[in-house]
């Protein structure tokens, strides 16, 4: 993958975001869209935390999905806006690798899973 194909799925990618009380989301549809299925499997909700929504794409990816590889090409590269926020805000180890993982999930314990006000 070459540099402007990153730069045009980080674009995508970009435009996609929602940002909502420090964390960043995906409107559900648009995560769906990206795997080319209907609706995510097992998620009622219209919008998803981004560190949830990666795993559906790295779900995905692991199973052959060719939208899913190209995203997690560019999220591998750059991270995610709420990853960011919890190793760079949390003080992680960041020469930890297993810090940061657990930084992570930590992140997506606590944080709002989706956006309530976009329920109704």
């Amino acid at each position: 993958m070459n540099e402007e194909q990153i730069n045009e799925i980080g674009q995508e990618i970009s435009l996609a975001y929602i940002f909502h009380e420090g964390y960043g989301y995906f409107k559900s549809a648009t995560v769906a869209q990206w795997l080319g299925v209907e609706s995510l499997p097992g998620w009622p909700h219209k919008t998803i935390l981004d560190l949830i929504a990666i795993d559906f794409i790295s779900d995905a990816a692991a199973e052959g999905n060719q939208g899913a590889k190209r995203l997690t090409s560019y999220f591998m590269l750059h991270g995610n806006y709420s990853g960011r926020q919890t190793i760079l805000g949390g003080n992680a180890n960041l020469n930890s690798f297993e810090s940061m993982l657990t930084a992570i999930n930590l992140q997506k314990a606590i944080a709002p899973h989706f956006i309530p006000q976009f329920e109704v």
